[in-house]
């Protein structure tokens, strides 16, 4: 009995021990990125272009250096405006910690 006790106390710390380390490497970890809108290589008729998508909602986002608003959930939904031509698109989730994600999307204003 006393070894069995003993392996399940075992077992049982070396979980916690994991779970542990797997949070704190997702929370000190680079930011999700998740950018639906607006699809690579897209062609718009107007200057206009929405850029929606989700990151982690204690990250601050930036689309070409401009800051784009959240709500609570890390959410975001807004238009920008892009001369004529093709435009780049450099998306970058940045958390508290510093840890950086970036997406690069190329577009086309007509």
């Amino acid at each position: 009995p006393r070894r069995l006790f003993s392996a399940i106390g075992g077992a049982a710390l070396l979980f916690f021990a994991w779970v542990f380390i797997v949070q704190l490497m997702g929370f000190t970890g680079a930011p999700a990125l998740s950018i639906t809108e607006p699809e690579a290589n897209t062609v718009f008729d107007t200057p206009t272009v929405r850029v929606k998508g989700m990151t982690e909602k204690e990250s601050q986002l930036t689309v070409n250096g401009r800051e784009i608003t959240m709500n609570g959930d890390g959410a975001f939904d807004q238009e920008i405006e892009l001369p004529a031509g093709v435009n780049s698109l450099y998306f970058v989730a940045q958390n508290r910690f510093g840890k950086i994600t970036q997406e690069t999307r190329y577009v086309v204003v007509k």
